[in-house]
């Protein structure tokens, strides 16, 4: 086998692996390096980018030439490259044709907190790779914390990024020469419009003429529009021929480290190379005006640091603001440390981690399992292919499983490794039941069966799902069955009530809070009567569906806090293993996640912050998992209160639905605004809204119980 491929595409990716390549070459193992062309990514390799490779020798292919190199079979094939579809899609031809390439990706900038589904997605693409290098080790916490990465196979490692052992170098060899200079850092696309680009520019250029003795540069992020990672529209240096600019203000397309050696400020919106000039010894302020109050570039990230500024307070304010005492504290320096390693050993560590790589012995790739899935609709003819049909077809379900190595669907419960029963439990009848029970007669006799169809009516009924976690030592509400005849059924309620102060009168096989009414000490007699004829009318319209349905009475556990708050919790379940978890908050007493509001959100997110701490403590693992293995599921989400720092259990949904968000549009709003802070406390509740690397773990996990249980 050949030793390392380098995929790399753009100026951004080339100085930060160019260093590993030198390296790895010094160290006599043959690297092969290509520049890959797309469609309409072409004109990106300039005479600029040339000169980074700095006498590296070169192929340029197309990104489908790509595959005739992988066939060569390297040992390692490191993806420098922004996370785009080939990603992925260039690890499953290897890993199909059977090929031991280990793959690499990794990041060449800091994480920003201002756009999580973009950012999930590079997570989710990138955890394909054998290896993620990161800037540092807050990016690393981050995305193992994203739930996303299979740990067994993906290592994350926080390498640091190469480029910046070259500032630091410098910086070891000659102190600055400071003078009186202000350098602009320029992004891109931030900010994105032409009309905000504009007002940026004549911003800098008020700030020019505000401040005479100063040399105002402004450093262009490229030297020319090519095709780099991010697309360039509106430069500045294009805008200000439409502007008169004062001599002060002048453009630069020095080496940023020649320009650190000089500057006595920087500014910038929330440029990686904002953080470098920190690091270099350079006061840097970082521009919120364009953010507003949702971090659309990323500014508010850099909050922690007290380094965020406006335009209008740079412009107004009496104190010229560059007079402010700027001293980096030890606890900033720290944070910056996280976020960027800074010490001249970035590409020592990158280097190492191929290396490793290299040398890792290759584990032979498991033998696919085959998969039939069977519902009310799907796995019966014509709609035997039909993923998903009429049952929930869940959010980016289908694409996670296809993109699952070691996964084949199959159309026949013959050929199956696992059967995996997708039927919708509210629409699934006696008769439904009866059909799909038959093709686990014809099912291998080793076949993992998910969800088995044979124990439908302990997952689906809640008295009987009550039962069976009592039986398991689980707790949950105290609760009665009541008569089918009305008149009994209220002796038994009324019975039922001289114990609790309140108790839901509810259907036993509906979800979503459907089918419940609340009944207090104070209704009367006639009230009870009235509520209980209205359900018994509910259970009848039920049975005339098919369903096996009857009337449940059950304690209301209240669990209200001081402020008058109530929270259930959910946990899905695959095969043993958490796949995610979350809270969600109301001060009503029967508790929907539609029903959070604006108002709600200090409480849902102290909730989500505590369950998370709680929950990475392993400190219910075994009861949640206990409740579903013990009603004869393998998949499930496990609804439950926590009373006395133990789980009360409510149900299971085998088949939840598709709505990955939490609370109203104006709630959800408010969280995905504050992202950039919320994340790291409260990490699940983000997966969960990017639920593409949710399903393909939960895939993995059931081709990896299949594989056991062979």
């Amino acid at each position: 086998m050949n030793d390392f491929l380098f995929i790399l595409q753009f100026d951004s990716f080339i100085t930060t692996l160019a260093p590993v390549i030198r390296r790895l070459q010094d160290a006599s193992y043959d690297v092969k390096t290509i520049l890959m062309i797309r469609r309409f990514e072409k004109n990106w390799i300039s005479d600029d980018v040339k000169i980074l490779l700095n006498g590296i020798p070169y192929d340029i292919v197309s990104e489908n030439g790509i595959y005739s190199y992988l066939d060569k079979e390297y040992q390692v094939a490191v993806i420098g490259s922004v996370p785009r579809k080939f990603m992925p899609r260039f690890v499953r031809y290897s890993r199909k044709k059977g090929y031991a390439t280990r793959f690499a990706a990794g990041y060449v900038g800091l994480l920003l907190k201002n756009n999580s589904e973009g950012y999930l997605r590079g997570v989710y693409r990138r955890s394909f790779c054998d290896l993620i290098w990161t800037p540092g080790i807050e990016a690393e916490k981050a995305i193992l914390n994203t739930g996303l990465i299979d740990t067994m196979q993906t290592k994350v490692i926080p390498t640091g990024i190469p480029r910046f052992d070259a500032l630091y170098e410098k910086l070891q060899q000659q102190e600055r020469n400071v003078q009186d200079e202000i350098l602009y850092l320029e992004q891109p696309t931030f900010p994105k419009s032409k009309t905000e680009r504009q007002e940026l520019l004549l911003n800098i250029i008020r700030l020019a003429e505000n401040n005479p003795q100063f040399q105002i540069i402004l450093k262009p992020r490229f030297a020319a529009k090519t095709g780099h990672t991010h697309q360039l529209k509106y430069a500045l240096p294009d805008l200000m021929r439409n502007f008169k600019i004062p001599s002060n203000l002048t453009v630069s397309n020095e080496p940023i480290l020649k320009l650190f050696q000089t500057a006595r400020y920087a500014l910038t919106i929330s440029s990686t190379a904002g953080i470098e000039a920190m690091l270099a010894g350079i006061p840097t302020w970082f521009i919120q005006d364009f953010c507003g109050k949702e971090n659309r570039y990323g500014s508010h990230d850099f909050t922690p640091l007290d380094v965020g500024i406006t335009f209008k307070k740079m412009l107004s304010e009496r104190r010229p603001w560059f007079n402010r005492e700027y001293t980096i504290s030890p606890e900033q320096s720290e944070q910056l440390q996280q976020w960027l390693r800074f010490d001249g050993q970035n590409t020592a560590r990158l280097t190492e981690a191929m290396k490793n790589l290299h040398s890792k012995q290759p584990t032979a790739q498991p033998s696919a399992k085959t998969i039939f899935f069977l519902g009310r609709y799907m796995g019966r003819f014509p709609l035997i292919e039909r993923f998903g049909y009429k049952e929930n077809f869940r959010k980016q379900e289908k694409l996670a499983f296809e993109n699952t190595s070691g996964l084949k669907q199959v159309f026949s419960p013959m050929q199956a490794d696992i059967i995996f029963f997708r039927n919708k439990p509210e629409g699934t009848s006696k008769a439904d039941i009866r059909r799909m029970g038959k093709p686990l007669s014809k099912a291998k006799p080793d076949a993992l069966i998910i969800n088995s169809i044979l124990a439908f009516d302990s997952y689906d009924q809640k008295d009987l799902s009550f039962a069976a976690w009592r039986k398991a030592g689980l707790q949950t509400p105290d609760f009665i069955v009541l008569s089918p005849d009305e008149n009994l059924a209220m002796a038994e309620l009324t019975a039922f009530r001289e114990k609790y102060a309140q108790v839901i009168l509810r259907t036993n096989n509906e979800i979503g809070g459907k089918g419940m009414q609340m009944l207090s000490a104070v209704d009367s007699d006639e009230t009870v009567h009235q509520k209980l004829a209205e359900q018994s009318q509910r259970i009848k319209v039920l049975q005339k569906k098919g369903g096996s349905s009857s009337l449940m009475a059950v304690e209301f556990t209240d669990t209200a806090d001081a402020k008058g708050y109530r929270a259930t919790y959910r946990a899905h379940v695959a095969c043993g293993k958490i796949l995610c978890y979350y809270g969600v908050c109301s001060p009503k007493p029967f508790i929907h996640s539609r029903d959070m509001l604006p108002k709600d959100y200090d409480q849902f997110v102290e909730v989500n912050r505590q369950f998370h701490l709680q929950m990475q403590e392993k400190r219910w693992d075994l009861e949640i998992n206990q409740a579903v293995e013990s009603l004869g599921c393998q998949v499930g989400a496990v609804d439950f209160l926590l009373k006395n720092d133990l789980p009360v259990f409510l149900g299971i949904n085998t088949m939840w639905g598709f709505r990955h968000k939490m609370g109203s549009d104006a709630l959800w709003k408010l969280i995905e605004k504050d992202r950039w802070k919320l994340e790291i406390i409260i990490p699940t509740v983000y997966a969960w809204y990017y639920p593409l690397g949710t399903y393909h773990r939960m895939y993995e996990i059931i081709a990896e119980a299949a594989r056991e249980q062979h």
